[in-house]
């Protein structure tokens, strides 16, 4: 009976010393393989390190060299504006589920904030129409570059713009979205700055001046700035 027990507890003893070899193996090989990633990942940042840097493209650097802004509007000042606008809306669609297009590329940083204020379900489409080139005034015409994906027929629309200067470019898209049977179209711009129909909805009048930040760019640049601000040359 002893030898048994003998016999038995020597078999628990190998199994466990088994079992722990094994647990300090994987363990080991665990160690192994986070030094081998990242020895892996060091190589490869002084890989990345080796390429030269690239500069500064030529056109964003004259910019910078050439042009100055002025504060316009304040962050702050921007969301209390988005605030009532957004108000505005919920009461004026509380039985509808508008849909909000966007008018790209001016508009997204305003539209995703009017969105998360709104009381009221709406679903979202963007638009792309082009006005400016690189220039500080309108082109003069307005191009539809991307149509909305929506099915706007019979549905209330709201179009969502940066800034209505002219007017030309909402008119151009609430034109093309009412050609396409849309219930009805109504018109919002967080900056205003023209003698034509009055916005539905309206943020700011602003004056004269280029303006950008919140959205707005001139040449691509100040889009992510997160107060508005007037460009104006050097000198």
């Amino acid at each position: 009976m002893s030898t048994r027990r003998e016999g038995r507890s020597l078999a628990v003893e190998l199994l466990l010393s088994a079992v722990i070899e094994l647990a300090e193996r994987q363990h080991l090989f665990r160690l192994e393989r986070a030094f081998q990633m990242n020895v892996q990942q060091f190589r490869l940042g002084q890989a990345l390190n080796e390429f030269p840097q690239v500069p500064v493209h030529q056109e964003t650097a004259t910019i910078s060299r050439t042009m100055e802004h002025a504060p316009q509007f304040t962050e702050v000042q921007i969301r209390e504006a988005v605030r009532r606008i957004a108000r505005e809306i919920s009461d004026a669609h509380r039985d509808t589920c508008p849909v909000l297009v966007g008018v790209l590329k001016g508009s997204f940083v305003f539209m995703a904030d009017l969105i998360r204020e709104l009381t009221i379900p709406c679903e979202v489409d963007f638009i792309r129409a082009r006005s400016y080139g690189t220039a500080t005034s309108s082109s003069g015409s307005v191009t539809i570059t991307k149509d909305v994906e929506t099915d706007v027929r019979g549905r209330d629309v709201i179009v969502i713009e940066d800034i209505a200067d002219t007017g030309l470019t909402l008119d151009t898209v609430v034109a093309w979205i009412r050609g396409r049977k849309a219930a009805s179209v109504k018109r919002c711009a967080l900056l205003l700055r023209h003698e034509g129909p009055q916005p539905d909805f309206v943020g700011f009048s602003i004056g004269p001046g280029f303006v950008i930040g919140y959205g707005l760019d001139y040449a691509e640049q100040y889009r992510g700035l997160r107060e508005i601000r007037t460009l104006t040359e050097k000198g």
